[in-house]
C-alpha cells in the first residue's frame, strides 16, 4: 500500500521548490534537468521587526517606548541542492543566484492542505539578495559527487499576504463595478433581557443599547471580574439572510468608576451565529479599547469582526439567532471576564466590505469592514470624476450609441422626427412649407451605467417636383434667366422676330418657328437668351428682316431667325430660314 501524504511547499520566484515531498521535486528547466533543491535545517523566515522609539522622562528613571512601525524580516534559507552531473549542479546554482538576484520576487509558502483545501499561501515580497555562501561536496566535503550547499540571505516586508487580491466592492463603483449588499441589522436592542444586562439610553446609533452592569443582582459586585459580558438573544424577523456579507459590527462602549484600575487595553469580542438548522459558526476578535472614567457615560468605539466564509454546513442565508461576549480580563479561575468596567453594545449589525457615509463637505467617507486580513497592507484606487447633481443636456444627431455615465440610472429623452420639405419655388418665388416632424417624450428612461444605447435620428425629407410651368419672354433683346431648384429640362419653344414691310409692296416675311421638346438644363444656373425684335419697314428700300431668336441650354441652343424685308416693286418676302435644331 502507497500512502500519499501531503507536502508544504515552498517556492522562490515562482519557479524554484525548496520542499514538495520527501525526496523534493527534479527540476525539469532545461538548463538543469533532474536538479533538486532542498531546503535544509535552521532556515530562519524571521518576522516583522517593530521599530519603536524611545521618550526618557525628564525626572524619572526609565524609558517609554512607543510607535507602530515594523522594519523588513531578514530571512535566512540553507538550500542543498544535488544533480545528475557536476554541470547541471553548475547550471542549478546559477538558476537559483538568477532568481535571487532580482531587485524584487515572491517567496511563497503554502501550508499542506490536507482536509482543509481552503489554505491560502502566504506569500512574502522579497528583494535583491545578500552574498550567498557556497559549499560544495556534499557530507564528505571532497568535491566526489554533484552536491552543493548555499545559504541565501536576503530582506522581506514584514507582513506576508495571500495570493489573492481582494476586490473591494464600493457604493459608488466604477462603470461595471458592483455594489455592496444591503446590511442587515441583528439587533437594535430596543427590548434588553439577560442577567445583569438592563436597557440604556445611552447610544449612538440607537434609539437604545444594551448595558451589562455586574454591580446590580444577581452578580452585585461593582467591580465585575468573575464572569464576561454574555448576550444571547434570537434575531428579529429570523431567519435573515446574511450572504454576501463578510462581517459583524457593533458599537461598543466603556466606561467605569475604576478608572485607575483600568481604563484602556485589549477586549475579545466572540460570536456565534445560529442558522434555522441548528449549525453553529463561531468567531471573534480583538481590538484596542478605550474606556471613560464614568459607568454611565461610556466611551464608545465601532468593533467589526470577519464572518468567516469558508463553513461548507452553514447556513448564510437563514440565521436565526446569535450571542456575543465580551471580555477584558482573564482571571484565574474564572477564564475571561469584564472587570472594572460596564460594557454597552448599540446597533450589531452583519455589514458588507464596506461602508459610505457622506463627507461633511462633499463626497463620502467609506469606512472598509469585512475585509480580510489581519496587517497593514497597501491599497489601489481607480477613481473617476463623479456625475454632476445639476442636470446635463445633451444633443445627438445622426445615429450612433450612447454610453450613459458612472451612477446614470434615468434619464429624461426628447425625441423629434425629421421635418417634411417644403414645395420647389416657383419662378415667382413661391413654394410651400413642409409639415414638423412629431414630438416624443419618456421622462425617466431606465439606463444601466456603462451599457450603450444605439440611436437614430431621422432626416428632413427631399423636396420634390413642381409641375409644369409656362414662362413667356414677349420683349426683344437680350435677357437671363434662371433654372430654379429641381429644375433639369424644359420645353423650349422660340420664334424668329417678322421682317419689315414696304408701302409700295408687300408686308414683310414671318419669322421662324423652332423648338426642343426637352432642353437639358441645370438647376440654379443662369442663361442668357435673346428675343428678336421685328424689321423695319420703309417706302420703297432700307427695311431691315426680322431679328433671331436664341435660347441656349447645356448641350443645344434653340435658334428661329427672323423673317425677311420687302422691297420696292416686289409682292413677297422670304420668311426666316435656318432653325435649330432643324
Amino acid at each position: 500500500m502507497v500512502l500519499s501524504i501531503p507536502s508544504d511547499s515552498l517556492v522562490i520566484a515562482n519557479q524554484i521548490e525548496l520542499l514538495g515531498g520527501p525526496n523534493g521535486v527534479a527540476s525539469v528547466n532545461p538548463l538543469c534537468p533532474g536538479a533538486v533543491y532542498r531546503l535544509m535545517p535552521g532556515y530562519d523566515l524571521s518576522t516583522p521587526q517593530p521599530t519603536t522609539d524611545y521618550v526618557g522622562s525628564l525626572i524619572l528613571d526609565g524609558e517609554r517606548p512607543f510607535g507602530r512601525r515594523a522594519s523588513n524580516r531578514q530571512i535566512t534559507l540553507t538550500v542543498k541542492i544535488t544533480a545528475p552531473t557536476f554541470t547541471i549542479l553548475a547550471a542549478a546554482r546559477e538558476i537559483l543566484f538568477d532568481a535571487v538576484d532580482e531587485q524584487s520576487w515572491p517567496l511563497i509558502w503554502t501550508r499542506a492542505t490536507g482536509t482543509d483545501p481552503s489554505s491560502y499561501p502566504l506569500v512574502l515580497e522579497c528583494f535583491r539578495a545578500h552574498p550567498s555562501i557556497v559549499k560544495w561536496g556534499g557530507a564528505d566535503t571532497f568535491n566526489l559527487r554533484p552536491v552543493g550547499l548555499v545559504t541565501l540571505s536576503f530582506d522581506a516586508l514584514p507582513y506576508g499576504r495571500s495570493d489573492e487580491q481582494l476586490q473591494l466592492a464600493l457604493a459608488s463603483p466604477l462603470i461595471g463595478g458592483t455594489t455592496p449588499t444591503a446590511p442587515v441589522t441583528l439587533d437594535g436592542f430596543s427590548s434588553v433581557s439577560g442577567s445583569n444586562w438592563v436597557s440604556s439610553s445611552q447610544h449612538v446609533v440607537g434609539p437604545a443599547s444594551a448595558r451589562f452592569d455586574p454591580g446590580i443582582a444577581p452578580l452585585s459586585n461593582d467591580k465585575g471580574g468573575t464572569v464576561p459580558a454574555t448576550y444571547t438573544a434570537a434575531i428579529s424577523g429570523a431567519p435573515v439572510n446574511l450572504a454576501g456579507l463578510t462581517g459583524i459590527s457593533v458599537w461598543a462602549g466603556f466606561g467605569g468608576d475604576f478608572w485607575n484600575h483600568w481604563h484602556e487595553g485589549p477586549a475579545v469580542f466572540s460570536y456565534t451565529l445560529t442558522d434555522s438548522g441548528g449549525h453553529k459558526l463561531s468567531f471573534s476578535i480583538t481590538r484596542h479599547i478605550v474606556s471613560s472614567n464614568n459607568d454611565d457615560i461610556p466611551y464608545w468605539q465601532l468593533v467589526t469582526a470577519q464572518i468567516p466564509q469558508d463553513n461548507a454546513v452553514f447556513l448564510y442565508n437563514s440565521v436565526s439567532s446569535y450571542s456575543i461576549t465580551v471580555s477584558n480580563y482573564s482571571v484565574c479561575g474564572h477564564g475571561p471576564v469584564v472587570q472594572y468596567a460596564n460594557v454597552y453594545l448599540d446597533a450589531l449589525t452583519s455589514v458588507p466590505q464596506t461602508a459610505a457615509q457622506p463627507a461633511a463637505i462633499r463626497g463620502a467617507v467609506y469606512q472598509l469592514l469585512g475585509v480580510v486580513g489581519t496587517a497593514r497592507t497597501p491599497i489601489g484606487l481607480q477613481v473617476q470624476q463623479a456625475s454632476s447633481s445639476t442636470p446635463v443636456s445633451q444633443v445627438l444627431t445622426g445615429s450612433g450609441t450612447w454610453i450613459p455615465p458612472a451612477g446614470v440610472t434615468a434619464v429624461k429623452v426628447e425625441c423629434v422626427g425629421g421635418g417634411g420639405a417644403g414645395a420647389t419655388e416657383t419662378t415667382t418665388g413661391i413654394g410651400g412649407g413642409g409639415g414638423g416632424g412629431e414630438y416624443a417624450a419618456e421622462p425617466a428612461y431606465v439606463t444601466t451605467p456603462g451599457l450603450g444605447i444605439a440611436y437614430a435620428c431621422g432626416a428632413g425629407g427631399t423636396p420634390g417636383g413642381t409641375g409644369s410651368q409656362t414662362v413667356s419672354f414677349l420683349i426683344g433683346g437680350t435677357a437671363s434667366w434662371t433654372a430654379p431648384v429641381g429644375v433639369t429640362s424644359a420645353k423650349v419653344e422660340c420664334t424668329g422676330a417678322g421682317g419689315g414691310g414696304c408701302i409700295f409692296s408687300g408686308g414683310g416675311g414671318g419669322g421662324e418657328y423652332a423648338a426642343e421638346a426637352t432642353l437639358v438644363l441645370t438647376a440654379g444656373k443662369t442663361y442668357t437668351f435673346t428675343v428678336g425684335k421685328g424689321g423695319k419697314g420703309s417706302t420703297g428700300s432700307g427695311g431691315t428682316a426680322g431679328g433671331t431668336t436664341t435660347f441656349p441650354g447645356d448641350a443645344v441652343t434653340v435658334t428661329a431667325r427672323g423673317g425677311g424685308v420687302s422691297t420696292d416693286g416686289g409682292w413677297t418676302a422670304p420668311g426666316g430660314s435656318g432653325r435649330s435644331p432643324a
